[in-house]
This record gives C-alpha cells, structure tokens and sequence, in this order.
C-alpha cells in the first residue's frame, strides 16, 4: 500500500512538472520580424533587439531574412502564422491593410512621445483611410547624379544644375559628342519594377504638371498632354541613342545601368537617394571611387522651368494584424523606431531622415549629401497615390514606358493601350 502511495506521489509530481513546464511555453514571450536581407538594416535590427534583450534577456526575439521576405509574409499571413513585426514598402500600405494584414497603430503612436518627430507628410505616408498603420524608418528622394570628370571632359560645368527638360538633353548630346557612349541610365521598363515608374516616369509627368489621380474627380487620368510630353521625351533618348538600347528590356537593368554609370560609360544618372550609399558607397558591387569629389547631384528639373519636382517614399516597419503578443511586439517595434537606431542606420547608409530629430542629429548633419537632401530636395516631394490599385496601374505605366523607350511603339499607340488596360483594371 505504501508503495502504491509513493508511485502516486511520484507520478503526481511527474504531472505536475509536466503541467509546469507547459505553462512556462505558454507563457514564453516570443517575438518574430521578418525583413529582406540587406545587410545594413539587419545590422541595425540587430543592435535594437540587443537593447530590448537587456532589458528583457527571457524575450525570445527572432529576426527572419529569407530571400523573398514578401512572398513568404503574403504566404504566412494567409495560412495564419505571419510574423509580428513587418519591414514595409510604403506603397504597399493600403493594399495591406485593405487585406487586414496590418495594425492599426492609432491608440500606440497616441501614447507614444516619438509620434510628434514625424513630419505630417512621413505620417501620411504610412497612413490609410487617415490611421496610421506603420512608421517610416528611412525615407528618400529623386535626383540627378553626374560624373564631374565626364562633364569637365564635354566642356559643361560640374556644379551643374537644369533648369528644364531642354537643359537635360542639351547636356546628354554635349556628353555623346566627346565620346560618352550612353549620357543617361536610370530605371526603365517593367524589369525595374516600381523603380521605372517612380524613380523615373513620375519625375516627368509630375514635372509637366500631369497627375494620375484626380482626386477632386475620384479617377484616374489615364491620357493627358503631361503623358504625350513624357513620353515624347523618352521617345527622344531612344531616337537620338542617349540611352543604351537594351536598358528598358534587359532582365536585370540596374546592372547596365549602375556598371555604365560606374565605369565612365554614362555621365548622367536618375535614381533615389538611397543610391548613393547603396551603390556608389566604397565595396559596393557598383563603387565610384572618390564618390564626393567625383559624382555631383542636382534636382531634377520641371519642363518648362517653373521649378522642381521629386518623389517621396520609403521603408517602413509595421505591426501585423496577427502579432501575439502586443505589449511586447510593441516595445520591440519602438526600439527599432528609436532615434538612436534609425540615426545611425539612416547615417551609415545615407538615406533621408524621416524625424526631425535625427535630420538634426550632428553626425547626421554632417554628411554633405543628406543634408542636401533634406533641404534642398525634400521641400518639393510629392507622393504616389495611397490606393489599393497603384501597384496594377504602376505596372501599366512600367510596359508603357519600356514599349516608348525602346522603340517599339509610338508614343500614341503606347498611351492607346496604357489607357484602355487602366480603363478596365480600375472600373472606370
């Protein structure tokens, strides 16, 4: 009898332990980022989740890189395991949260004292149906990069500025005459992704005072004088070869694009800010040496000269709709959104600030370029249209442009078919 008491007991205790450790899994507090795999941001992720795990050493905090961060979060999201903290292309905000894929972060940034380093147009820029649902950790701009030394050698001057669309292709045909095989590369066709439409297409029909969306209207503009002026300038580059031929259809155009740029092949470069940490910084694929002395940059030009125009977007960081725990995904969200993190990642690899505070941070303020971008560039940004069908459209205008700049359609026929496509795509 006593025996059999023992076993009872031992087994008792046995469950209880099991019951123990259970509730210890349970009650283990877990969570999961899921980002690309630039190594830069993880860099700086890193460091924010070392913070948080200080104070928190019991936190299980993970940091997922795989190849296509993308399909695996639309992949994760729809099976109902998706990850608690998202890294965000801002355009793709609303198509999101449209899917309920993203956190209303209304009642966090309320209570949160950070909220207010965010200018309104980084807010609006994360923001959908007026709630926020993410917060901008490295923003950018549009701009014209050229090579000093090939300018010197065509006879134009290297603190170069245009003040109109004239002055970009007077410079490209002084460039082609001394010997520059390709004046101007940057995003073209529908290989070069959104890049092609809002690194590129959008800095000239912006700057012939066109628009997409007509928003007193509520639709879309799918032909105008602004788009025939555009493309009319494309056709340009194509017919007097300004351009490489196969930029707009080669399966991997930033190669001949940054390699052209790089090896003195092309004077003339339109791209976001990020390229100059990105691709031109020291042990980069694509490095200009003596990148200060050698590459100068310059506001890209409106078409007639009434001013400037660029674009504004960026990465974000958000919380999903299937985050678990929220206390904790929030508090490692705020780390990584600190001052202290987005300072010097945004320092290191030369992107533009999205808080007040670190576009005053000394360190930040020093490197010449940002500083430029900050208040120069920034004040004429405008914004892609925060609608849930921008990236089908975009994808319109991406085949419109490589069907112009390649020559295998007029101006006319391209804008023929971009309209009548977005006519059906949009419902209008």
């Amino acid at each position: 009898m006593l025996r059999k008491s023992k076993i009872l007991v031992a087994l008792s205790l046995a469950l209880m332990l099991v019951l123990i450790a259970g509730m210890v899994v349970l009650a283990e507090t877990k969570v999961t980022i899921l980002m690309g795999t630039d190594k830069m941001r993880v860099k700086y992720v890193e460091e924010a989740v070392e913070i948080v795990k200080q104070k928190h050493p019991d936190w299980n905090i993970e940091i997922e890189t795989p190849p296509d961060a993308e399909m695996v979060f639309l992949a994760s999201m729809g099976a109902g395991s998706g990850p608690d903290i998202f890294h965000v292309d801002t355009f793709k905000i609303p198509a999101y949260v449209e899917a309920n894929y993203l956190q209303d972060l209304s009642e966090n940034v309320e209570n949160w004292s950070d909220w207010v380093q965010y200018p309104d147009s980084m807010k609006g820029i994360v923001s959908y149906k007026n709630k926020p649902y993410a917060t901008v950790w490295d923003t950018d701009v549009r701009v014209l990069y050229y090579r000093k030394d090939l300018f010197v050698k065509a006879g134009l001057p290297i603190d170069w500025q245009p003040k109109n669309w004239n002055d970009i292709l007077t410079a490209a045909r002084e460039l082609k005459k001394s010997g520059v095989p390709y004046p101007i590369v940057g995003p073209m066709g529908r290989n070069w992704d959104e890049g092609c439409t809002f690194q590129n297409f959008f800095m000239f029909l912006w700057g012939a005072d066109g628009k997409l969306y007509d928003w007193d209207k509520e639709e879309w503009v799918v032909k105008s004088q602004a788009y025939f002026d555009t493309l009319n300038f494309y056709k340009t580059l194509h017919d007097e070869e300004l351009i490489p031929k196969e930029l707009p259809t080669e399966p991997r155009p930033w190669d001949i694009a940054y390699t052209y740029f790089s090896n003195k092949e092309a004077a003339i470069l339109i791209d976001g800010s990020w390229v100059w940490g990105e691709v031109f910084a020291e042990g980069r694929t694509y490095a200009v040496p003596n990148v200060d002395e050698t590459v100068g940059y310059a506001l890209i030009p409106k078409k007639d000269g009434t001013g400037f125009i660029t674009g504004a977007g960026g990465w974000s960081w958000a919380i999903t709709a299937q985050a678990k725990d929220k206390e904790a995904t929030w508090e490692v969200f705020k780390e990584i959104c600190s001052k202290n993190i987005t300072a010097k990642y945004c320092t290191e690899s030369a992107h533009v600030a999205p808080r007040k505070d670190v576009a005053e941070d000394p360190a930040y303020k020093a490197h010449k370029f940002l500083s430029w971008c900050v208040s120069e560039v920034l004040p004429y940004a405008k914004f892609r249209p925060a609608l849930t069908v921008y990236p089908k459209v975009s994808l319109q205008i991406q085949l419109m442009v490589e069907k112009v700049a390649s020559g295998e359609m007029s101006p006319e026929e391209a804008l023929d078919n971009y309209a009548k496509t977005v006519n059906l795509l949009v419902g209008q």
